[in-house]
């Protein structure tokens, strides 16, 4: 997750109009209050920590794990067709040399 392309929803304390605050911003659009930038970086880390911590973030990695896993079961049986359905074929190309000679 890289946090410094995040962007929260907030509303400025000073003129009261929401916008989008970024890992780099040290004014409001709107009315120019200055922000302390290790006070909105911390935001962040506190957004990022909390966002780790969910059930929904740990059951998003779980299944993408599993994701991964079903892929390469999937190669495995891709590559067990592909010997089942070219055996015959190999078995009746041999077949047919033999029978030329």
């Amino acid at each position: 997750m890289d946090i410094k392309k995040e962007k929260l929803e907030i509303e400025c304390p000073n003129c009261k109009k929401k916008f989008l605050l970024t890992f780099n911003t040290i004014n409001c659009p709107h009315c120019g209050m200055h922000f302390d930038q290790e006070e909105v970086h911390q935001v962040f880390y506190n957004y990022e920590s909390k966002l780790v911590n969910s059930k929904a973030y740990k059951t998003g990695e779980r299944f993408k794990k599993t994701g991964e896993t079903m892929q390469k079961t999937g190669g495995a049986l891709q590559q067990i067709g592909c010997f089942l359905f070219l055996l015959p074929l190999a078995v009746l190309c041999i077949w047919f040399l033999i029978n030329l000679f």
